[in-house]
């Protein structure tokens, strides 16, 4: 389930880094449905918010004593 949780987390960034790097997309245009947004706010937040999350994982690892990765 860690290995399972570790490649969507990174899938799901490889995503984030097509988009940011997709010439065709204003990131810093408002989003549709959300105008006083841009995707750039919402990239930002998606750091911070997995930033927050992998530091909470380390602890627990630590804690835990399964630090060796798989």
């Amino acid at each position: 389930m860690w290995n399972q949780s570790v490649n969507n987390y990174l899938n799901d960034r490889k995503e984030l880094e097509v988009m940011v790097e997709n010439n065709a997309i204003d990131l810093y245009g408002p989003i549709p449905h959300a105008p006083d947004y841009t995707i750039f706010r919402e990239i930002i937040l998606v750091i911070d918010h997995n930033s927050y999350h992998t530091g909470q994982l380390l602890v627990m690892r630590k804690a835990l004593g399964i630090w060796s990765v798989q």
